[in-house]
């Protein structure tokens, strides 16, 4: 595919996902519309009513590749209103539905969370995309409702789709409270307690998100459809990142381990990113200790006052 025939509506532009993605739709020169319910200092993002169902078919009318970074339900939204939750998951599904089969899209590239959709991974290697979906929490089942109906969606109205399931991401200098490497992060730099889970030891594969960005706007240039992982490929005990943090700050006894991980999260969330690899578009230039180590350079709590 032609970049200079590519035109990105990118749903969620200021979220976390989506602002990160804007940074690099911009640095490969891609035009782009973004969508946002709020306002945004950004002068090509629009914010519109989620009722305005007529200027969002108009706008992927004119840029009729659609990245949906959307998702303001979180999984504790589930389990502590569970049929509310669900039935307004549901209704945005069906309003979304609504404006892709009255537009002129050409690409939908859905973004899905890995971890959720697979369940856990005890022990061996990490899933594939071919591999038996197994949501503990709501939250995961929702997403894979949303994978597999959009699926059937674009083979009915013959669009492509292309679905990623992303693996716990970090490092968005717009949205830099995001997630348990940057949160830890900054309740140092605040001088804030941090606690995590006492009771257990996730693994994750986490992602750097200018990385994750580049990985699925490199799919889209090759005009790939189907299923990919997006993540490093290195999963990751959380004690190893806190002790990493520890040893780097003159104040480690901010964090400790004190809460009891939810029964909806996954603990060991381990994927395989081979397919993504085999598609010459993987990208890894940053590790989570390179970031850490970054992060922390010019920051007070450094014990080595660089």
């Amino acid at each position: 595919m032609n970049r200079g025939n590519q035109k990105v509506t990118l749903l969620g532009a200021t979220g976390f996902l989506g602002s990160a993605i804007a940074d690099v739709l911009d640095t490969m020169q891609i035009p782009w519309i973004g969508i946002c319910i709020g306002k945004s200092t950004r002068p090509n993002i629009v914010a519109l009513s989620p009722d305005d169902k007529e200027s969002l078919i108009n706008i992927i009318n004119d840029y009729p590749i659609v990245i949906n970074a959307t998702g303001s339900l979180k999984p504790k939204d589930f389990e502590e209103r569970t049929t509310e939750s669900l039935d307004l998951f549901w209704k945005n599904v069906e309003h979304f539905t609504d404006v892709l089969v009255s537009s002129n899209i050409e690409m939908l590239v859905h973004l899905s969370s890995a971890g959720t959709v697979y369940g856990d991974r005890a022990s061996g290697d990490g899933y594939e995309e071919s591999s038996l979906l197994k949501p503990i929490s709501w939250y995961g089942k929702a997403k894979m409702f949303e994978e597999l109906h959009y699926e059937k969606v674009a083979e009915l109205e013959e669009f492509k789709y292309l679905c990623v399931r992303i693996s716990n991401p970090f490092g968005n200098k717009v949205k830099a409270r995001h997630g348990f490497i940057d949160v830890l992060l900054y309740c140092m730099r605040e001088g804030k307690e941090f606690s995590y889970f006492a009771d257990c030891d996730p693994k994750r594969d986490f992602v750097y998100a200018p990385d994750m960005s580049k990985m699925i706007l490199s799919l889209v240039t090759k005009n790939e459809c189907g299923t990919y992982n997006i993540g490093s490929g290195n999963a990751i005990n959380l004690s190893s990142i806190a002790n990493y943090v520890k040893e780097k700050i003159d104040t480690p006894y901010l964090i400790n381990r004190t809460l009891a991980k939810p029964s909806f999260d996954v603990l060991n969330s381990v994927i395989c990113i081979d397919k993504v690899k085999s598609k010459n578009a993987y990208t890894n230039t940053m590790s989570v200790y390179d970031y850490i180590d970054a992060q922390l350079l010019l920051s007070p709590v450094n014990k080595n006052g660089l």
